[in-house]
């Protein structure tokens, strides 16, 4: 491998550059933020922490160890994958290739669920945990919540877990590796006892646009994660279907969905679940587009 320096510096501004005009062959990255994530990774340091790169300073082989991590950058590997961990609504949750990247704008449904359900307690099942994200952030933030967390992918469902280990919610949440699907919804209505709610960040890209995503998606991620079928809707109409059985009364269900799907899903409910279920209203993410649904079980 071809080394990106030819002479050793301890103070970081002597090489930086080096590695800045290799990294913006990356179409919109953000290269400072990429080189601090992974040189806050190499020192064990919080990211916040590191004010001025220029003047962090690395011993040899950390200056090898940060050129291969730049490298692994160069090929797209997601930086979630590369340092093996993540911050998710100020937890830090491990990472392994190829489960699913919490999201930004999944805090936003973090948020509305917290500021909802903070009083009593609360039972709720999750339904494609992936990293388990969403899971310990909630038994995380509030004593009064226990869950369930259903994933199909048995290393996603093995790293919920372990996330939740790591951050002592272990005793409130049962982990099960399991995949919904219309042959199993019976199974699940008869397994479970009724939750006060529901919520999933489903597979909800329309498939014809699943490989039209960035490389660091299509190449290294689960596409079982992201792929929602035609409409984009497969899973969600699965989880509409649970939910009406499986929801207390004024239950609710919260969904992170696409942008074109809440009228679908409002005429869907119309439809099908009418005297089940009732859309309550649709919440924008923090760049303004609508994100997430809240449905009602009547």
């Amino acid at each position: 491998m071809k080394r990106l320096f030819s002479s050793i510096s301890y103070k970081l501004r002597t090489v930086i550059p080096k590695f800045e005009e290799k990294l913006k062959e990356i179409p919109k990255e953000d290269v400072n933020f990429t080189l601090k994530c992974l040189v806050s990774h190499i020192l064990s340091k919080d990211f916040s922490s590191i004010k001025n790169l220029e003047d962090e300073q690395l011993d040899s082989k950390q200056l090898e160890h940060l050129e291969r991590l730049v490298e692994c950058r160069l090929a797209r590997i997601p930086i979630q994958y590369i340092i093996k961990e993540w911050d998710f609504y100020s937890l830090k949750l491990k990472m392994v290739p190829s489960v699913f990247i919490p999201r930004p704008e999944t805090e936003k449904l973090v948020s509305m669920i917290l500021e909802e359900n903070n009083v009593k307690e609360r039972s709720f099942l999750e339904i494609g945990s992936g990293s388990g994200a969403i899971s310990v952030s909630l038994l995380k933030n509030l004593l009064n919540f226990k869950g369930v967390a259903i994933e199909r992918n048995k290393l996603a469902a093995e790293l919920t877990l372990e996330n939740a280990k790591a951050l002592n919610v272990e005793d409130r949440l049962t982990v099960l590796n399991e995949k919904l699907s219309q042959d199993s919804l019976k199974g699940f209505v008869d397994k479970f006892e009724k939750f006060d709610f529901i919520v999933s960040n489903p597979p909800y890209i329309p498939s014809r646009q699943v490989f039209q995503l960035q490389p660091e998606i299509v190449l290294y991620e689960n596409m079982n994660a992201l792929n929602g079928g035609p409409d984009g809707l497969d899973v969600i109409k699965l989880i509409l279907e649970l939910s009406s059985s499986l929801l207390k009364p004024n239950g609710k269900l919260w969904l992170e969905v696409d942008s074109t799907h809440p009228p679908m899903i409002e005429e869907i409910i119309k439809n099908q679940y009418e005297n089940r279920l009732i859309f309550e209203g649709v919440h924008k993410d923090f760049t303004g587009i609508d994100r997430f649904v809240e449905i009602k079980r009547n």
